[in-house]
């Protein structure tokens, strides 16, 4: 009835040495942060007849997401979405439906 009895001190003995293997590990792994962070710069460059046809695309379509002119016009999300959030600014379509992954237009 006493239970289990305490861990022999070559299990104790292991553990400590598995804990320090793992500390050191970390301590490898761990790469100092530099101070200075580069700014991304994009390196893909919007044509203006990109813009163009998408303009034209507006008046044809009720709605315009980043999926539909990204497998359209053979470009990235990334670049769909900064030419509709372009057009955005500029006035020429405004959201429908607002979201960071799949954001939804409609002609303004």
């Amino acid at each position: 009835m006493g239970g289990k009895g305490k861990k022999g001190i070559s299990q104790l003995a292991k553990r400590q040495e598995r804990a320090l293997k793992q500390a050191a590990q970390k301590q490898k792994k761990e790469v100092p942060k530099t101070a200075e962070r580069k700014e991304k710069q994009s390196t893909a460059i919007i044509s203006p007849q990109l813009i163009e046809s998408v303009k034209s695309e507006i008046k044809n379509n009720p709605y315009l997401s980043p999926w539909l002119i990204s497998s359209k016009y053979n470009i990235t999300m990334g670049e769909a979405k900064r030419i509709l959030q372009s057009l955005e600014r500029e006035g020429f379509v405004k959201y429908a439906y607002k979201s960071s992954r799949n954001p939804i237009f409609v002609a303004s």
